[in-house]
């Protein structure tokens, strides 16, 4: 075990001062060098050192990328090589109900609106990705043969509209049997 003394020393001068250290042991560390990379020169020198590829995303391109930080009325999302991207407050609105469900760190699937970044963000929309969750709750449903609870919005003539997570239907008049025949209000 090496034991280490360093010792400094202060000196004022009129303008500022300077500090001196010295270290002592009983053993010096060999230092040895390191080999220093080529400095690129050009721009494609410093992309081709890239190791990840930088992608721009295109109009109408759905893309993933994981949630940076969410907002009361924004999502911020990192969507490759740092490129950042945001759902604006009618998109938000839109998906609010997904929106809420999401943490930070989560990875998603989100539209890319537009190239044009605006306040430095390129706006994105989750509208595909909130319907694609909606309907994987029917998948599932189907897939063990569960019942799902449909709540009744408004009756007409031949039945009554319903919503089931967010999805609108239609239950006709003859599916709620003899006791409801001709009055579902």
């Amino acid at each position: 075990m090496s034991t280490k003394t360093i010792k400094s020393k202060a000196k004022s001068t009129k303008d500022s001062t300077k500090i001196t250290s010295s270290t002592s042991s009983k053993k010096q560390p060999t230092s040895k060098k390191q080999p220093t990379s080529k400095k690129p020169q050009s721009m494609a020198e410093l992309l081709s050192q890239v190791k990840q590829a930088i992608v721009v995303p295109q109009k109408d391109e759905r893309v993933t990328g994981k949630i940076v930080e969410k907002q009361k009325n924004a999502l911020v999302i990192d969507i490759s090589a740092k490129t950042l991207a945001a759902v604006g407050s009618k998109e938000f609105e839109i998906a609010k109900d997904y929106i809420d469900k999401l943490k930070e760190g989560q990875e998603i699937e989100v539209t890319v609106l537009s190239i044009e970044a605006s306040n430095g963000y390129i706006p994105v929309s989750l509208r595909q990705a909130a319907v694609s969750a909606k309907w994987e709750v029917f998948d599932e449903a189907l897939e063990k043969d569960s019942e799902l609870t449909a709540q009744g919005l408004e009756t007409n003539k031949g039945g009554m509209i319903v919503s089931v997570n967010g999805v609108r239907g239609f239950v006709p008049s003859s599916q709620f049997g003899k006791d409801f025949m001709g009055r579902i209000d």
